[in-house]
């Protein structure tokens, strides 16, 4: 059962608002889940962020999702466009967070995205379904997995495990090893 969707979509796309996403609701018809693109304007949202403290964030990305399915199957979306944001398929706006892997071959960027959809899902809700439009290429044949970047599906998926069940710090900055092997904090 997924019967904390709702929860999880609300504190996902909260915290998804200091990546620079701007998630908001569509209804373009049963077939269309979501998409993701990066935004083209100067335009700031309100984020909670220490002390439950409003804090303005830029809005970097933009995500529709469709609002007249189920809360289950809008939480597959969101994985699913978060994905393409974790893995870069929209760009980047600090390549700490994440590379810009936008001349990603579209059926690899499908792939790596369904694939975060897929293990964010199974592992906060083992033996759940994800929604047909979001499991096609787990049905039949295996996919090639040529050109998978795995550490980039994998990273993307805890991120939004880790955001999933309440307000989340912003992440701080990669740990980079200096000359000397040592790490410091950019």
């Amino acid at each position: 059962t997924v019967g904390d969707a709702r929860e999880a979509l609300y504190w996902i796309s909260e915290n998804a608002k200091w990546d620079g996403l701007r998630v908001s609701p569509t209804n373009r018809g049963w077939d269309h889940a979501g998409c993701l693109w990066p935004a083209n304007s100067c335009l700031i949202q309100e984020a909670y962020g220490k002390g439950r403290q409003i804090h303005s964030v830029p809005i970097r990305y933009e995500a529709l999702i469709n609002s007249a399915h189920t809360d289950a199957t809008r939480l597959a979306t969101l994985a699913h466009e978060l994905g393409h944001l974790y893995c870069g398929h929209a760009g980047t706006h600090d390549k700490d967070l994440w590379p810009d892997r936008s001349g990603t071959p579209e059926e690899m960027r499908e792939l790596e995205a369904e694939s975060v959809a897929k293990v964010v899902f199974q592992r906060r809700y083992p033996g759940v379904e994800l929604p047909d439009h979001l499991s096609q290429f787990f049905k039949g044949e295996i996919p090639s997995l040529d050109g998978l970047d795995l550490e980039r599906v994998l990273t993307a998926a805890g991120r939004i495990l880790e955001t999933a069940d309440g307000y989340r710090p912003r992440r701080s900055k990669i740990r980079r090893p200096d000359l000397h092997g040592m790490t410091k904090r950019e």
